[in-house]
Formats: structure tokens, sequence, C-alpha cells
């Protein structure tokens, strides 16, 4: 299927798409408004193998915007928007001064300089795959596989990416994605149950066996909101950060920020964290049951900063 759009379909599973069984290849897709239940809301694989394509040309690149919401795709996480209208050619500097220009500039070894403050209408993904000729066969790299290294996002030390108290500010995914954040205010994020990934990480959810460093940044006011019950819990307001993972965070603040554990930092186990010349003040903790503040987190697994 080739440009193909899933627009406003619902279905409790797979609202834009079912794959019951055989083989699946989407060239240049687009899932829109698709609602369901959650994690299935924009494709369900039952069974079958699914390969994904922007259907970039040789030579131009496009890793998408937002996250498909799919059960069972793979192990890889993919784009909602796929269309090859957003392919071009690689430059190592680009400038983003919206959330458009901001998901489109996103390439490997590439710095993306902010001109402005960008209020979020959703999460920016950072989804580390590159599918020039193709995508990913659930689980087998194919050849023109790449992941997403050497990206820079500089909020060139004026700037902020501010969720609004509604969205989570990055999502991002996929091992072997590296990136670096420097010089960004980023404020205001948020995740709840209702949201994917859970309640993890409100203002920024790294998932595993991934590389982050962030430089003279300010992370403030992002919540990973509790749910209902007093079982749920919530993890990382400031940062997620999955298995696994390398994290350098310096010269950098993590303020009023607010989680169930690791309100301002919360590190997975097996990732190595160097921290440097930082600051965590005035983060506080859901307590268990209540909403109260309580204290740090530790144990042999899994570490909190920040309260």
């Amino acid at each position: 299927m080739n440009h193909t759009q899933f627009d406003s379909n619902y279905a409790n599973t797979g609202g834009g798409w079912y794959v019951a069984s055989g083989s699946a290849a989407l060239s240049s897709p687009y899932f829109v408004s698709n609602t369901g239940t959650l994690g299935y809301r924009d494709m369900h694989r039952a069974s079958g193998i699914l390969v994904f394509d922007t259907g970039c040309p040789v030579g131009l690149y496009y890793f998408g915007k937002d996250v498909l919401d799919c059960y069972s795709c793979s192990s890889v996480y993919y784009p909602k928007d796929m269309r090859d209208m957003g392919c071009m050619p690689w430059t190592s500097y680009e400038t983003a001064g919206t959330q458009d220009e901001l998901e489109s500039a996103i390439m490997f070894d590439r710095r993306i300089e902010f001109t402005a403050d960008i209020t979020l209408t959703r999460a920016v993904a950072v989804l580390g795959f590159e599918n020039q000729a193709a995508g990913k066969l659930l689980g087998s790299p194919l050849r023109h596989e790449a992941n997403l290294t050497g990206l820079i996002i500089d909020g060139a030390g004026r700037y902020t990416l501010d969720g609004g108290g509604t969205y989570r500010c990055f999502y991002i995914y996929n091992p072997g994605t590296e990136v670096t954040v420097r010089n960004l205010t980023i404020t205001n994020g948020y995740t709840s149950t209702t949201a994917y990934s859970s309640t993890k990480g409100g203002a920024m959810f790294v998932g595993s066996s991934i590389t982050l460093s962030m430089l003279g940044c300010t992370v403030s006011s992002s919540t990973a909101r509790t749910g209902g019950s007093y079982t749920d819990e919530s993890y990382g307001a400031g940062l997620f950060m999955g298995s696994n993972g390398d994290l350098h965070i310096e010269g950098s603040t993590f303020t009023t920020n607010r989680a169930y554990q690791g309100s301002g930092v919360y590190l997975s186990s097996g990732t190595v964290a160097l921290i440097e010349d930082s600051a965590f003040n005035s983060n506080s903790h859901y307590g268990y049951r209540t909403s109260s503040s309580s204290s740090s987190y530790w144990s042999s697994r899994y570490r909190s900063y920040g309260n």
C-alpha cells in the first residue's frame, strides 16, 4: 500500500488498520486521529509480517513525526507520519522556530538550533531508525537501516520547549539512538496513565539502550502523573531513562518536577550516568496512597534523583 492515509477511524482494536495474518507493506503512510483502546488506536498486528517504508529516494531522508500507536508491530517504534513529502537531503545544520520545523529537521549528524520558543501540540518523537529504502522486518535489520546518531538539539541558551502542562516534551526511542540536548529550557511536560508509555517521563521519556547528553539545560515544572488507584505509580517527571543506557548531565538544573519516584531523574537498571555541576531542587514526590511529598527512592536496581 502506497501513500495511504488512515484518518479518523474507530475500533476497539486497531482503529486505523487490523492485520490478522500474512504480509503487509506500507510505503509513505500517514495515521491521524484514529481512536480505540490505548496501544491499538492506529494499528494492531495479530500475526504476520509488516514492513514500513518512507519511500524516500536514495540520498534523501526522513525520520517522521509522532509515534505510531500499534500493538505488536515490531520491536522498533515507527512514526505516525511517514509521508515522503518530508524527505530531504542531509545537511549538518538546520534551524527551527516551530514544532513542525523541529520535527522535520530531525536527522543524523545534524545540529538543530532553536530560533524561537516552541509550545507543543504533541510530544516530539525522536525515533532512531532510517528507512531510506526499507524499514525493519519484524526484528531482522535490513541493509538500509541505520541508527539515528549525532543529533544535537540546541536551544541557543535562550529558548524554551513547552509542553503546556498537557504533553510530554520529548519521546526518544529505539536502541542505538544518540541525542544531545543543550542550552535548552524544557518545561511544563506532562504524562499520565492515559498517555503512551504510561506514566514514565513527564518532560522526557528515553527508551532502553540509548545515549543521551544534556548540557546546560533546565528541566522544570513537569509531571509524571499517578493514576486514580493507590497502586498506580509514576517515574521520572523531569527525565525517565530506560535500561542499559548512557546518560551525561552537565551544567543543568532539574527543578519543581513531580512524580512518584525520581521526580528529577529516574534511571532504570543497567543505565550508566555521569552527572556533573548540576542542581536538583524543589522537586517533589507523590507519596504512597497520598499526594504528599516523600523522601528519595533508592535500590540496587533503580536510581532516582531530585527527591
